[in-house]
C-alpha cells in the first residue's frame, strides 16, 4: 500500500480543534461517522481516523452552506 505525504495548508487552528473535538461526539451519536470512523481506524489508527472524520464533517457543513440543504444523517 502506497502512502502520501500529507501538505501541510494553513488554516484556522480553532476552527481545526474544534472539528477535532466534535468529531469525537459525532462518532458516538451519528451512525454514518461511525461507519467511516472505524473503517479508517482499522487502517490508519485512531489520530488518523478523528482527523479524517473531522474533515468529512467539514465537507458535510460546507455542503449544506453551499447548497443550502438541512443535515441529513
Amino acid at each position: 500500500e502506497k502512502s502520501y505525504p500529507v501538505k501541510k495548508v494553513a488554516c484556522n487552528k480553532w476552527l481545526k480543534w474544534i472539528m477535532y473535538v466534535c468529531s469525537w461526539r459525532a462518532v458516538r451519536m451519528d451512525t454514518k461517522y461511525t461507519v467511516h470512523y472505524e473503517r479508517v481506524k482499522k487502517r490508519k489508527g485512531t489520530k488518523t481516523a478523528k482527523r479524517s472524520t473531522a474533515r468529512k464533517m467539514l465537507e458535510d457543513v460546507w455542503y449544506m452552506l453551499t447548497y443550502e440543504v438541512p443535515y441529513s444523517g
